[in-house]
């Protein structure tokens, strides 16, 4: 019993995270490696990407794992609701990206996220996503002549 007290009392909700990235970026690693080379003499093949960042994940999930707690935190977890909302504007552009196109999308998108991690003005927060939309644009558009949505209101493309 006291084993079992034990272990609650230094589970905390860092190490529960640790746990989870863990296992997330393990799997993660074991199937990207499996992902089959179309060569057989390529060495970076499909499969070299996903295990470097399984690797660094893994690695990093065991230092949040085995670092000491620090005196300030308690173990006690409490859910915040306002730490979803990344997430949720995330999903929101995911599933506007069809309809209003990338550049609509992406402006809108990145307005928001920087007002929401704390630009100051809704000016700057437009241009700078303006510019780095723009930025986006040419650089797979033009530059690597890849095809972004296009989206139903505007022909850009």
């Amino acid at each position: 019993m006291a084993l079992v007290r034990r272990l609650a009392a230094s589970l905390t909700a860092d190490r529960i995270a640790a746990l989870v990235f863990l296992v997330v970026f393990a799997a993660y690693g074991i199937e990207g490696y499996g992902i089959p080379a179309a060569l057989d003499v390529d060495i970076v093949g499909p499969g070299f990407f996903p295990s470097i960042i399984a690797v660094l994940g893994v690695g990093l999930a065991l230092v949040l794992l085995f670092q000491r707690p620090s005196g300030s935190r308690t173990g006690v977890f409490e859910f915040d609701g306002v730490a979803l909302a990344p997430v949720l504007l995330l999903l929101v552009y995911v599933l506007s990206l069809e309809t209003l196109g990338f550049p609509i999308a992406t402006v809108v998108f990145l307005t928001v996220t920087f007002r929401y991690l704390g630009c100051p003005g809704w000016r700057r927060a437009v241009i700078y996503s303006v510019a780095s939309t723009a930025a986006l644009v040419g650089l797979f558009h033009y530059g690597l002549e890849l095809r972004l949505p296009p989206g139903e209101l505007i022909p850009f493309y």
